[in-house]
């Protein structure tokens, strides 16, 4: 037992010699900062519709009305500032920015949950919720898009595809015309 415990001993230790070490740390000249170090909130947006029959949940598959009030709920895992814009093909615009705690939060104007009516005239649109922790989010959210103006109404289209740098989140809105 002893020779065999011996010879178990010599072969880790021939194993621990053979192994190669970890490979060298790259040059600082090769080293590449990658953020703040603060991770990005995780960040859900709920919207709800009131068509005339009271508040629903927002359907993606239905086109909505000239009329029709658009609510907004956030799921945030932590703290956060939070812009929420409208995009549609021609434009870009801040609806309303914000500081919102963790858990779920209506939008608010004032006390009162912030709606958004559809008017006459309007085109299918994507509601974007951007969030970063508080302090980073940039004085203009709309800045740091980058999207195709055109896919705005598609399905498929996406305006979150293009921010990196901010948590985001968005929804279709169809307009009937």
């Amino acid at each position: 037992p002893f020779a065999v415990l011996a010879g178990g001993l010599a072969a880790a230790g021939a194993l621990i010699l053979v192994q190669p070490g970890a490979p060298p740390p790259a040059p600082p000249e090769r080293l590449v900062a990658r953020g703040s170090g603060e991770a990005l909130p995780t960040v859900a947006l709920k919207v709800a519709v009131d068509s005339g029959k009271g508040l629903e949940r927002h359907r993606r598959d239905e086109a909505y009305r000239t009329g029709t009030r658009v609510q907004f709920r956030v799921t945030l895992d932590r703290s956060a500032d939070v812009a929420l814009l409208r995009v549609d093909g021609d434009r870009t615009q801040v609806v309303t920015t914000s500081t919102l705690g963790p858990g779920d939060s209506d939008l608010k104007m004032g006390d009162q949950p912030l709606a958004w009516e559809v008017e006459a005239g309007e085109s299918d649109a994507r509601f974007v919720l951007l969030a970063a922790p508080s302090g980073a989010l940039p004085a203009d959210p709309v800045s740091g898009l980058s999207f195709d103006p055109a896919t705005v109404g598609e399905p498929s289209g996406s305006v979150c595809a293009g921010v990196g740098h901010l948590a985001c989140d968005e929804r279709l809105l169809r307009i009937q015309p």
